[in-house]
């Protein structure tokens, strides 16, 4: 449900456990330095893979001169799998870790019933057990995907709102418009008032 009166626009949505995991998901995606970690991690598996393979290898005797080849090419299949297998592996410990830790406490807090607002001077975020007041000044970016909208207010964490939390495309985009325009304005004024 959305709401728009003259300065202010408020949604209404359900967040659930699928969206911080969505949110996780996309984040590691896109962030520049979990994008390198990720890759020097397939690097090492990659190179882990290979070396206990060869160690395999001449443990059972095919560095032998018929059996080289065999070791040089389960040695490169083995390191490819490794490569490509450790994206799912962190994934899915991602998926995992985050539906383990909702499970150890109350999370009132980031679940359940999200009220959204814009004002000309802030975004309002409300939950059934609080409520947080950001700046424009505050919103490091802002990144959409197919279904939710990032509204990032540091470098690690956002305020996820769902596509489907707009009753129609207009309101969406309405919503899109709203918050870029304020964005836009109080980092203008802040850069400047330096």
């Amino acid at each position: 449900m959305n709401i728009k009166t003259e300065d202010q626009i408020t949604v209404e949505y359900e967040r659930t456990i699928e969206d911080l995991i969505e949110f996780n998901l996309f984040h590691m995606r896109n962030s520049p330095s979990l994008r390198r970690q990720a890759l020097v991690t397939q690097l090492g598996a990659m190179l882990l893979a290979a070396i206990i393979s060869l160690a395999m290898g001449y443990l059972l005797g095919l560095d032998k001169k018929a059996g080289t080849g065999f070791l040089y090419i389960l040695t490169l299949v083995l390191s490819i799998v490794a490569f490509f297998i450790v994206p799912y592996l962190n994934r899915s410990e991602v998926i995992n870790g985050i539906r383990k830790a909702t499970k150890e406490g109350d999370n009132k807090a980031i679940l359940g019933h999200q009220t959204i607002s814009l004002t000309p001077d802030n975004i309002f975020v409300k939950s059934p057990v609080g409520e947080s007041k950001y700046t424009w000044a505050s919103i490091d970016k802002i990144a959409q995907n197919d279904q939710f909208i990032f509204v990032y207010i540091s470098s690690i964490n956002a305020i996820v709102i769902p596509r489907k939390a707009f009753s129609t495309n207009s309101s969406l985009q309405e919503f899109m418009n709203y918050l870029n325009l304020y964005r836009e304005k109080k980092n203008t004024s802040v850069k400047d008032s330096e």
